[in-house]
Formats: C-alpha cells, sequence, structure tokens
C-alpha cells in the first residue's frame, strides 16, 4: 500500500508556494511517496513522461547517455531536497529528456503527471505560476548541461561518467538489471 503525498509536504517546497489549499489537496490527491535504493532509475530519457517528482530525502542525479547503446551515462546535475525533476510531464511531448537515477536511498512524491496538467488546464492561473517555474527549472538544467557538454568537448573531465548495462528493447521498460522505485 502506498502512501499518498499530503497538502503540508507540498506546501513546504517553494515550486508549490503560492498555490491556495483546494489546488494543493487535488496536487496531493494525484500522488504517492516513493522510495527509491541507490542505483534505482526513475525514468530513462526517451521514455513517455508520466510523473513529476519532488525529492523529500536523498539525492538523485540528472544523467544524460553519451552512446546510441546507453551503456556510458554523463551526470548532468545532482537534486537533494525540495528539488523538482520530471518537469517534462507539463510540457509536450511528454517524454523524458534525460534519465534520472538514485545517487543514495531517497524518498519522493510522484505526481501523476497527466492529471496535473488537466488540473493546470482547468486553472490558467495556476498553469502559468505552475509554468514559470518549470521554465526556470529548464534553464538550470541547460545551465547545468551547457557546462556538462563543454567540459566533454574540450577534452576534460566531465562531472562523471557512469557505466551501466544497455536499455530495453523498443517497447519502453527500464534496462535489465536496473531497478524501479517501489511505493511506501
Amino acid at each position: 500500500m502506498s502512501i499518498m503525498v499530503s497538502i503540508e509536504t507540498l506546501r513546504r517546497y517553494p515550486f508549490f508556494a503560492g498555490l491556495d489549499q483546494g489546488t494543493l489537496k487535488s496536487l496531493a490527491m494525484t500522488g504517492e511517496v516513493i522510495a527509491a535504493k541507490e542505483g534505482d532509475w526513475l525514468f530513462e530519457e526517451d521514455n513517455p513522461a508520466q510523473a513529476l517528482y519532488v525529492v523529500q530525502a536523498g539525492s538523485v542525479e540528472i544523467r544524460i547517455a553519451l552512446d546510441a547503446m546507453r551503456t556510458r551515462h554523463a551526470i548532468v546535475c545532482s537534486l537533494g531536497k525540495g528539488e523538482i525533476l520530471g518537469w517534462s510531464s507539463l510540457t509536450e511531448p511528454y517524454m523524458y529528456r534525460t534519465g534520472a537515477c538514485a545517487s543514495t536511498a531517497a524518498r519522493l512524491a510522484k505526481l501523476n503527471g497527466p492529471q496535473f496538467r488537466q488540473l493546470m488546464d482547468a486553472h490558467p492561473d495556476v498553469g502559468y505560476m505552475i509554468m514559470r517555474r518549470v521554465a526556470s527549472i529548464v534553464a538550470s538544467r541547460l545551465d547545468d548541461l551547457s557546462v556538462c557538454l563543454a567540459s566533454l568537448v574540450e577534452g576534460g573531465p566531465i562531472q562523471q561518467l557512469v557505466y551501466g548495462p544497455p536499455p530495453p528493447a523498443l517497447g519502453g521498460g527500464l534496462p535489465a538489471g536496473m531497478k524501479q522505485p517501489h511505493a511506501i
């Protein structure tokens, strides 16, 4: 049985600041709290983006594949408590642009992307506020990515290379041997 996300949980993070009680309740009802072990993948790049995550504890790395087989990844950035990932679930074409892997044991609030979008469509003022915050996150990730890529192009060490098994065949899912976090 999973634990639902509480309104109080959402209220404590800046991403949700200024949202009224009813909106917070609607968002909380779309979510669950999940636990990820070190090495668990939350999502892989190019997979359908179904959820927005809020890190409650631990850390998660945003990674990009460096080869077609996706056996090597570069760490773009590391996210900690209060940070948001999975913004692709709120923007077309609703595909993850990067992968996300727990670098430590982590606890996250996982919010349903399609339901979040429905709420934003029904309340354009909320949608506008959220999309401004998403734009800020995207800009920050682009800065992180540009530093990573510049280092790679210049032949210097990038933040870190991570080697792992190749991704699954077309059809989705996680690569063999990669674990998915579980609801708590």
